[in-house]
């Protein structure tokens, strides 16, 4: 079968019986290590343990869930974690459910969600009218919920949203540096801009606090 047109060089086509899914070398390595019978044939890879009618997709995420235990393991990340990691995870006792945010990984919609679903805010609230600052620190986090910690860790269903490290930074310096944003309570455009230019630029600045361009030739 041949690999259709508009899939870029850099994908494979994953096939499992007739149903296929356009992967990344990356999310296919993934998958090749949590499935070692993955076999590639050109730019087809055959999913043999995989039945008719199983959904390509949810290989993926179980293979992306597995590579996510395996980092764990390899970086000794295990069970009690530590503040920093709790101040990241939002709970939801009603439905047992535990969001763990990702900055510049859509956080501020989905927390505006989160707001809404457990209560924080009126039903009919537009939730574009809240202050970003108050949405950031409104949303109570894990840390206050430590002697509950064993039972909701086991037993309430956890997710988040991932997005390449590079986006996230490109994202970060246009929405938060590149522009100031007139809606949020916190000046990034000046407070972390200053600190951008003290770390990277090589000449003595002299500029406005709110110039957050790096010279050329910057390290």
């Amino acid at each position: 079968m041949a690999t259709p047109p508009h899939t870029r060089p850099s994908q494979i086509t994953v096939l499992a019986e007739f149903d296929q899914i356009v992967m990344t070398e990356d999310q296919l390595r993934v998958l090749r290590a949590f499935n070692p019978s993955l076999v590639k044939e050109g730019e087809q890879v055959q999913l043999p343990n995989l039945a008719k009618g199983v959904n390509p997709a949810k290989a993926r995420s179980d293979a992306l869930l597995q590579h996510l235990r395996n980092t764990c393991t390899n970086f000794n990340i295990s069970f009690p974690v530590n503040d920093f990691m709790l101040s990241h995870m939002h709970f939801d006792h009603e439905r047992k459910a535990i969001y763990c945010f990702i900055p510049k990984v859509a956080c501020t919609s989905w927390k505006r969600i989160w707001m809404k679903i457990t209560g924080l805010v009126k039903p009919d609230k537009d939730l574009s009218e809240i202050d970003r600052y108050v949405i950031h620190t409104s949303i109570p986090s894990l840390t206050s919920q430590k002697d509950k910690l064993p039972d909701i860790m086991a037993n309430y269903k956890k997710f988040l949203f991932i997005r390449h490290p590079f986006s996230r930074v490109l994202s970060a310096f246009r929405d938060k540096i590149e522009h100031e944003d007139p809606k949020s309570g916190y000046n990034f455009h000046r407070e972390i801009g200053k600190k951008i230019q003290k770390k990277y630029s090589n000449e003595l600045l002299k500029t406005a606090s709110n110039n957050t361009s790096l010279n050329s030739t910057h390290a």
